[in-house]
């Protein structure tokens, strides 16, 4: 016959503060430790260990000694080690692992370590893992998590990297479906996913969401400016990524005036001598053909500097005023005249 001071005794020892409940912690501790170890060592986590230690109560947000924890472990293992396995397979046994943790409490939001601080669907993102990324957003995940750069998994996914235009295709569906998505949110460089699309993205990913995003006036600004003024127009200028500068000159909204004070989307094309991109932006109404520099430079002006007839006719026949000049030098049409070059200028007042 147990008293009730003995039971009470038993009660307290089997608890989670008593010595078995403490005991037990310890056991899961170190057998998680030990997974780690082996995972490091061989690039293979026992996965039928870890899901007795959360049958026993073990924490499925438990972090390792680095930070790690056992969801960016799921994630990360996908694309990488048991090499005689299939990326197929590796996908699968992932997406069942994330969902195993997700099912015993695993926070869909745990912060990542230092120096990345990558959330799970950052590292989605990374790795390509669009199942993952879904069961993640469906089990509450914020599609807007920075990290340590202030990126979204937005941004991260048109990060250079291996990943194929088919997955990363794939990858922005998924993210674009879900309404929670902020598309115009910035990082701590001012930057907009539009602008990493416009530097970084693969070309036909970048261009599948530039033309899914026009048609969202009210959620993405096609003018934004980062923290040096420079707009996704700007950004395609400086990796002269022609085609999508055209799709974002086509769009009534933009302003092609914007940028940089001494290196303004026009002036930039001109020095970078794209002769396309040129084309283009003087195609557009609300070009300013004779903007000019804080120091008195125009689009005409630099052209003439680095000498390319073509540019300068076809700036000629848009209507740049040759009378302009820098502050104390010479106009285009001085400079012109005394190289002996005769050009039919278009001219128009003075700004």
């Amino acid at each position: 016959m147990v008293s009730n001071k003995n039971a009470k005794l038993i009660q307290f020892l089997v608890s989670k503060d008593g010595l078995l409940g403490c005991a037990l912690r310890g056991l899961i501790e170190s057998t998680l430790h030990v997974i780690r170890v082996y995972l490091r060592r061989y690039d293979k986590p026992d996965w039928r260990s870890i899901e007795n230690c959360l049958k026993w109560g073990a924490d499925p947000d438990y972090r390792f000694n680095d930070g790690s924890s056992l969801l960016c472990m799921a994630i990360k293992v996908s694309a990488r080690g048991q090499q005689l396995l299939t990326p197929h397979v590796r996908q699968e046994r992932a997406y069942r692992h994330v969902k195993l943790l997700l099912a015993h409490g695993a926070d869909p939001n745990c912060v990542g370590y230092l120096p990345k601080i990558h959330s799970p669907l950052h590292l989605a993102c990374i790795y390509c893992q669009p199942k993952i990324m879904q069961v993640l957003l469906n089990a509450g995940a914020d599609p807007n998590a920075k990290d340590v750069h202030g990126w979204t998994p937005l941004h991260m996914l048109f990060e250079e990297s291996l990943v194929s235009a088919v997955d990363r295709s794939i990858l922005l569906d998924v993210l674009l479906a879900d309404r929670r998505v902020r598309i115009d949110d910035r990082d701590d460089d001012g930057c907009t996913p539009l602008h990493t699309a416009a530097w970084r993205g693969h070309l036909q990913t970048a261009l599948k969401f530039a033309k899914q995003v026009f048609r969202m006036p009210d959620k993405v600004d096609i003018n934004a400016q980062d923290n040096e003024g420079k707009t996704p127009l700007w950004a395609c200028i400086s990796i002269d990524r022609y085609r999508m500068a055209r799709i974002l000159l086509e769009q009534d909204r933009l302003d092609p005036n914007l940028g940089p004070k001494d290196v303004f989307p026009l002036l930039f094309a001109v020095r970078l001598i794209q002769r396309l991109t040129v084309k283009s932006l003087l195609k557009s109404k609300r070009l300013d053909v004779n903007k000019r520099t804080t120091t008195g430079k125009t689009a005409l002006l630099e052209a003439i500097e680095i000498g390319h007839m073509e540019i300068i006719r076809m700036l000629a026949k848009a209507g740049a005023n040759p009378d302009i000049g820098m502050v104390g030098g010479k106009t285009a049409r001085q400079q012109m005249l005394a190289a002996g070059i005769h050009i039919k200028w278009e001219t128009c007042p003075v700004c």
